[in-house]
């Protein structure tokens, strides 16, 4: 017996409208508290320019993403280097996820990625300045990072001066050396505030599934097929006090050129990424 199987052209055509996701190796670099949390290319297929409109993406680990974490931003990797400078442009951002291993969703992408072509992008956090301050590390080399300290963060400058100035002149310079140590022990950030007993916390971000995606022809409106979730971004550890047993730590470092080096640097916390 025969069997006949009839296709339409329509069919056919709507079953190559593929958008492709791959994951990629993420780069070397954790500076200014950012760092690209995962990395992935966006291809479409060859039969139709196709229009990326939402992403929803979401975190797991034992750190307290909607805390911890003070932005999330979504960013085109122009060089395809795996990290964040200024060569890359911005596609959507900041994001907050709407709890602890909670979601976000980035909506109005309105990104077309033309027929046959990919493109790279990143996913990036901003984490709070209160779990310390690497500076430069590289990822797969798996080193551990201990950050300098900074007495005056951002805002929080004015405090430092004013308030101890204040308490010298009202109460002596007892009250306002005690204001300042105070002051310097909060701005490095607080053993309960990491999630375990270790002082450690982690961090993850993934694409989960097709339904976290929106995306159509952008010619026609139709939707198309997904393929390659999910897409799991690295696991980041931060660790507080891991050098803690001595007053004095080397740094590995990188700088533009990629080159590592060591600094002296403070204890403090460290970054260590986990494949």
């Amino acid at each position: 017996d025969e069997t006949s199987v009839i296709i339409s052209f329509d069919t056919m055509d709507a079953l190559g409208k593929i958008m492709t996701f791959s994951k990629k190796k993420i780069g070397s670099l954790f500076k200014n508290m950012r760092a690209v949390m995962l990395r992935f290319s966006v291809k479409a297929s060859t039969e139709a320019d196709m229009q990326f409109d939402k992403l929803t993406l979401t975190a797991a680990g034992t750190g307290f993403d909607d805390l911890d974490v003070e932005a999330v931003y979504l960013y085109e990797d122009k060089d395809d280097d795996g990290e964040l400078d200024e060569t890359d442009r911005k596609i959507a951002g900041p994001f907050i996820f709407n709890g602890d291993n909670g979601t976000l969703s980035m909506t109005g992408l309105g990104q077309t990625i033309p027929a046959g072509t990919s493109q790279n992008w990143i996913v990036v956090y901003q984490f709070s300045t209160i779990l310390g301050e690497p500076t430069m590390t590289t990822a797969s080399s798996g080193l551990s990072l201990t950050p300098q300290r900074r007495i005056l963060l951002g805002g929080s400058a004015m405090f430092f001066i004013l308030i101890p100035l204040f308490l010298f002149f009202r109460f002596g310079p007892r009250s306002a050396l005690l204001s300042l140590l105070i002051m310097v022990f909060v701005s490095c950030g607080h053993d309960n505030y990491l999630g375990d007993s270790t002082g450690s916390t982690t961090y993850q971000v993934s694409i989960a599934s097709d339904a976290d995606i929106t995306t159509k022809d952008a010619s026609t409106g139709e939707s198309v097929d997904i393929i390659g979730t999910p897409v799991e971004g690295e696991v980041i550890t931060l660790t507080k006090g891991a050098s803690s047993s001595s007053s004095t730590t080397t740094e590995a470092t990188a700088d533009a050129g990629g080159d590592l080096h060591s600094s002296p640097s403070l204890p403090g916390c460290s970054l260590v990424r986990s494949r």
